[in-house]
């Protein structure tokens, strides 16, 4: 029997592997690609003896063609004088059923090494060139449709229905351009105009756009508004790159919440600022900066105030490409951040403590925003550039707004 999925085709031999990819299909859990033979052998005898294969192991289990090598390679782990002076020193009351036990245990185990922890792949959902290039702010209701903009042609908002369903749903006003957009406690979707330099409120009843939320800012001209976080009482953080200069030289902004919205400078001097979002209990606000390699970290107060600022994780540091480019910022339920990084075809899952715990790949090399939706709110949806689509993939915890 041979599973099928995104990440390939795994053969099924066993019960144990029957019943273990059984539970990952019906949780959803996304499967990694198979290991390489050489990351199978290296764990496989680490894991089972606690020491790496000789050298000469090694050279013939790579230089080994016969299909069922890896079957081989754990009878053979069974059969060790390693293995068996621990059982006749250690334990000598083993017996056959206790050996069959031990093989069922590193059955298991091999079938545990053919996907890694934390690492996922998408596959594609809306077909190639459905939207331009500039796919950008997926944002998802409460009914499950899925809100994308440049749908067909620049200046507009698509929507998809759960069904899969993909239609032109607005135009933005006045040859704008929509970029990152939210939902807030209303259900009305927020969206950062970089044309008309606005952050507009929109009613998904009627598509019409309501209300510009920084009309009442007075100091110098926006540059792009770009992206948009926000909270559960609908306090609205948004990043204003300056794109013609060299450094992206941008600003960081807060609008309050409502009756009484006010805009608000946070920063100035942020390298190209992107994408920006709140923890799960709205005491972190994350941004990216796209042309600074990193993404930093604030810590939020209660009136909306942000301080102690740091870096939260640097690509390069972290053994990524120094060409990466941070776009868009989702939490999940358990504070992990998930960034895209444009040109490199990888969202990283990042812990709340900095360290890197798994990648999504994606099918084009330019995921640029995301958003988690579906029922269970485990389905995470990305806007990929290289071939103007939609992707999604499945992940082990909800997100959140």
């Amino acid at each position: 029997m041979i599973l099928l999925g995104s990440a390939g085709a795994v053969p099924i031999r066993n019960l144990i592997d029957r019943r273990l990819f059984a539970k990952i299909e019906q949780d959803g859990i996304p499967r990694a690609a198979l290991r390489t033979d050489e990351e199978f052998l290296r764990r496989l005898h680490l894991d089972v003896t606690g020491r790496l294969p000789e050298t000469a192991k090694v050279t013939a289990f790579l230089a080994d063609r016969s299909p069922d090598k890896r079957d081989k390679e754990i009878d053979s782990i069974l059969a060790s004088p390693y293995l068996f002076k621990i059982q006749k020193t250690k334990a000598p009351f083993l017996d056959r059923q206790a050996v069959r036990m031990m093989r069922a245990a590193v059955l298991l185990l091999s079938a545990a090494l053919s996907a890694r922890a934390g690492d996922y792949t998408a596959a594609a959902v809306t077909p190639a060139n459905s939207f331009t290039d500039g796919i950008e702010g997926p944002a998802c209701d409460a009914q499950g449709n899925l809100y994308a903009v440049s749908y067909e042609r620049e200046g507009t908002i698509g929507r998809m229905t759960p069904d899969g369903k993909t239609t032109l749903w607005a135009v933005v006003p006045n040859g704008g351009r929509v970029n990152g957009m939210r939902l807030d406690s209303e259900g009305k979707l927020i969206g950062a105009d970089y044309i008309n330099h606005i952050v507009h409120r929109i009613d998904p009843a009627s598509a019409r756009f309501e209300e510009n939320l920084t009309a009442g800012w007075q100091g110098p001209p926006f540059h792009q508004p770009n992206d948009v976080g926000i909270t559960a009482n609908d306090t609205i953080y948004f990043t204003d790159p300056n794109w013609k200069h060299e450094a992206g030289l941008g600003r960081l902004f807060r609008i309050t919440p409502p009756p009484n919205r006010e805009t608000v400078l946070i920063e100035e001097g942020l390298r190209g600022p992107n994408g920006v979002t709140l923890s799960p209990d709205d005491k972190r606000v994350y941004v990216g900066q796209s042309r600074g390699g990193n993404v930093l970290v604030y810590d939020r107060a209660p009136d909306g105030s942000l301080s102690n600022k740091r870096e939260f994780f640097n690509f390069v540091k972290n053994g990524l490409p120094a060409d990466g480019v941070a776009d868009g910022i989702r939490c999940d339920a358990r504070g992990r951040v998930f960034i895209t990084l444009v040109y490199t075809g990888r969202i990283l899952i990042v812990n709340p403590d900095g360290k890197l715990s798994g990648t999504i790949r994606t099918l084009g090399s330019r995921p640029a925003n995301l958003t988690f939706c579906g029922r269970d709110g485990r389905t995470l949806y990305i806007t990929e550039k290289e071939h103007g689509r939609i992707e999604k993939v499945r992940v082990r915890y909800k997100g959140v707004r």
